[in-house]
């Protein structure tokens, strides 16, 4: 093609695939980086970026499905990088990447979730690993690229060392109302909408998130051998259960939406009110919680509540649901012991958080610390029958 008529619509280090223009002198407001997973070099002219984005959006509609974002440490396996000295298992393997053995533990439930998962929407992995690291994890939980294929967009790849946002726009620059995200950070999405958060999946009891953000390879740490304890109790953890549920359901309030009114939602807004829906009508008051002085709605908890659709109260009321507290003693619980109310301690948000339902009182019920007074009266009527039976016993001696 002459050179003159090329449009230079796709740009590999600075050189026009098509006719071969060293293109340094380019204005680059025009280019976006790379829509695909391994070619950060690789640039596309915003014009055919958005042609090609409509169209696999286009697709997506047609199969009903969304996109979900996958991210591995910590909410699809935990990695160590310490000697594993527990018992075989099959969702357990080790591995050698450079000078350094990894073993990875897959997080119960992974399987079933990919498959099922698969049916609804198109996933992609999003990981602060680096390439090879991704490419071993992949190959052991997509063995047959049935779930991922070759979407994996890798540390090498991505944009920003301490953010995973920077990339949507480039990957997806028309279509970003379809993704939906599961990650054990908030942090790195910056906290969006169509984040479902995902507990930390932590198999290994020394290491955390060996792929975090500012963590050198490799990681130390004082170590008396690698698994949950000696004998490698039962991995009993359900999250990705749980997660599926909340995926399943956003993609029928999607596709629900979309068939009814021939308009595209956005999941963002689809998965925030399913979020809000989890403490809707809840009526909260905080007690002890927040520092006198502070404004509360600052606070994280206060926060966290309203994003969970609670409404945060400053006093106890007979509309009040619950105090949450970390100790008795203070006036708005002894009110809420008044009134029955029941009073929690902080755990009882961070389950809400973790199942997206709202959870027993009775199973997070405050604990009660009796006063001294009541340790006095307690004592007092315990000495009394024991004194009384001594007394009687001395005087059937005497």
């Amino acid at each position: 093609m002459a050179r003159s008529s090329c449009a230079h619509d796709i740009v590999i280090r600075e050189m026009c695939a098509e006719c071969g223009q060293d293109l340094r002198d380019r204005e680059e407001a025009s280019l976006r980086a790379s829509m695909g997973h391994r070619m950060p070099d690789l640039k596309v002219f915003d014009g055919l970026a958005n042609k090609l984005a409509m169209k696999d959006r286009s697709n997506l509609l047609r199969r009903k499905k969304l996109v979900l974002l996958v991210d591995l440490d910590q909410t699809v396996i935990h990695t160590t990088n310490h000697p594993y000295n527990g018992c075989p298992q099959d969702d357990i393997f080790t591995y050698k990447l450079g000078n350094w053995s990894y073993t990875t533990k897959i997080r119960p439930h992974c399987k079933e979730f990919l498959e099922n998962i698969s049916q609804y929407y198109e996933m992609h992995v999003v990981t602060f690993g680096e390439r090879s690291y991704a490419d071993v994890i992949v190959s052991h939980i997509d063995p047959e690229k049935k779930y991922f294929g070759d979407r994996i967009l890798s540390r090498d790849e991505l944009i920003h060392k301490h953010k995973k946002t920077e990339n949507l726009k480039l990957l997806f620059p028309c279509g970003e109302e379809l993704i939906a995200i599961i990650d054990d950070r908030k942090d790195v999405w910056e906290d969006m909408d169509n984040l479902v958060h995902v507990k930390p999946y932590k198999f290994f009891k020394e290491v955390g998130d060996i792929n975090a953000p500012g963590v050198k390879q490799p990681l130390v740490a004082d170590y008396r051998g690698a698994g949950q304890t000696e004998n490698n109790p039962q991995d009993d953890d359900r999250f990705l259960e749980m997660t599926e549920r909340i995926l399943i359901d956003a993609h029928e309030r999607f596709y629900s939406h979309y068939e009814e009114t021939c308009e595209i939602p956005d999941m963002k807004d689809i998965i925030a009110e399913m979020r809000r829906e989890v403490l809707a009508g809840v009526k909260v008051v905080l007690s002890g919680i927040v520092p006198q002085g502070e404004d509360p709605r600052r606070s994280s908890i206060y926060q966290h509540l309203r994003r969970f659709g609670a409404i945060v109260q400053g006093r106890v009321s007979s509309e009040t649901t619950v105090v949450i507290g970390r100790q008795w003693g203070t006036q708005k619980i002894h009110e809420a012991h008044r009134r029955a109310i029941p009073v929690v301690d902080t755990k009882w948000i961070g389950q809400a958080a973790k199942q997206w339902s709202m959870p027993a009182f009775d199973d997070f019920a405050l604990p009660r610390k009796r006063t001294s007074r009541e340790i006095a009266d307690r004592n007092g009527s315990c000495e009394k029958p024991l004194f009384k039976e001594f007394v009687e016993k001395r005087i059937k001696i005497w």
